[in-house]
């Protein structure tokens, strides 16, 4: 039997499903090639994703492995009150290289794996903090797979907010006295 008994797994099989099945619909498509996006355009990682608590857990694992972030814009996206209010780099996903390319590709959240446009990825793009009406390839399965995952989970919220808070509880467990 299979045991998902610890967020890191979890979140590797949730994205394992919603891989299979985003995978099944494109197989069915005539025309796959109308679909827009292309490694490094990253309009759609100027948005702010949803997560759930257990991919914040994973991406706050990456981090605390070893993957550097700028843990000043961090800090600047979880404080701003208005996501949109911030400049357009300000933005752009912590795990964006500099060739606007994700880093933990592998791992990155569900709402990012459904992300497919059939319009001009220029209607992606918030540059002047406009969002602005796109073609969406709908993978019914995948999105009902997101969506419970989101009800079942105990919490969600944007990526910057849970990965932060998740950096914060770890830095709060490494320096806690140890209690038997």
């Amino acid at each position: 039997m299979l045991k998902l008994n610890t967020a890191i797994r979890r979140a590797r099989y949730f994205h394992q499903q919603v891989d299979e099945a985003v995978t099944s619909f494109k197989s069915t498509l005539s025309n796959p090639e109308l679909i827009r996006c292309k490694k490094g355009c990253s309009a759609c990682c100027h948005t702010g994703a949803g997560v759930t608590e257990d991919e914040a857990e994973l991406m706050a694992s990456l981090i605390n492995g070893g993957l550097s972030i700028d843990h000043g814009k961090l800090e600047r996206q979880v404080s701003a009150k208005n996501w949109y209010s911030l400049s357009y780099e300000e933005r752009g996903c912590i795990f964006l290289n500099e060739n606007k390319e994700c880093r933990i590709y592998h791992d990155r959240p569900a709402v990012c794996r459904t992300n497919h446009v059939l319009s001009d990825p220029k209607f992606c793009e918030t540059k002047d903090g406009i969002e602005q009406t796109q073609r969406v390839l709908l993978t019914e399965e995948a999105n009902m797979l997101i969506a419970a995952s989101f009800i079942a989970a105990k919490k969600t919220g944007t990526l910057s907010a849970l990965v932060f808070k998740k950096l914060q509880e770890k830095n709060l467990r490494s320096f806690s006295p140890m209690i038997d």
